[in-house]
């Protein structure tokens, strides 16, 4: 199926998500996106992007009233995965 065509309540469109709540997860050596259809896909968080579609998308929540966790994206593991906004892989900052 073809999200960036035929969304219409799927929530936010992204390419990797936690909602609210949801801690501890990982992303690692993923492939996020399809060519040709990166434009308007932007990095950020659930608060910072609401509206936007997003390759990561985490702490959202889809009640009625929106919630937004912070807690979700300083608890996420996301390194190493390939992304065709910015074209490459991308690696973690803070990678030891």
């Amino acid at each position: 199926m073809d999200d960036i065509n035929q969304q219409n309540t799927n929530g936010p469109l992204r390419t990797a998500s936690v909602h609210a709540y949801g801690y501890w997860d990982s992303f690692v050596g993923n492939v996020f996106g399809v060519p040709g259809k990166k434009g308007g896909f932007i990095y950020g968080d659930a608060n910072e992007g609401a509206g936007n579609w997003q390759i990561y998308l985490m702490g959202w929540n889809d009640l009625p009233n929106q919630i937004y966790d912070p807690t979700v994206i300083s608890t996420v593991l996301i390194d190493g995965n390939y992304d065709f906004v910015a074209n490459q892989v991308v690696w973690a900052a803070s990678d030891t």
